[in-house]
């Protein structure tokens, strides 16, 4: 006999392991950050890394805030192609990051600036 998915789902995250599961893919998901968005995205997701400033610097465009309309507007489908083939002056992460990786880094752009801000900051961003 099949199982139902309800079964399937529950033998693979249980309701009372979800936000152990959910912490622990945003803790990844901070250090994802920390290592390979931070210097462009800043601190926080907020535009305002240190390449982002040098981009200022000379005239260029900065990575966008993470809360800016630009960003808000995209599918999460959208934001993964950007992540792995690069947009404008940001590079691709698609040799760099395992597809788990970088749908890691998704869940993080689409957290509120407070949920994000939080994380980002008890993580040493």
């Amino acid at each position: 006999m099949p199982r139902s998915s309800h079964t399937y789902v529950s033998k693979v995250v249980r309701p009372s392991d979800f936000d152990d599961f959910w912490k622990a893919v945003l803790e990844q998901a901070a250090e994802l950050y920390a290592v390979n968005c931070l210097m462009c995205h800043g601190p926080t997701a907020g535009g305002d890394g240190i390449v982002g400033l040098l981009f200022q610097g000379y005239g260029v465009t900065p990575p966008p805030a993470f809360d800016s309309d630009r960003v808000r507007a995209l599918s999460a489908g959208e934001a993964y192609w950007s992540v792995t083939n690069g947009f404008g002056f940001m590079p691709a992460f698609g040799n760099l990051l395992t597809p788990q990786e970088r749908w890691t880094l998704i869940h993080l752009i689409g957290l509120s600036s407070e949920e994000r801000e939080a994380l980002l900051e008890s993580n040493g961003g």
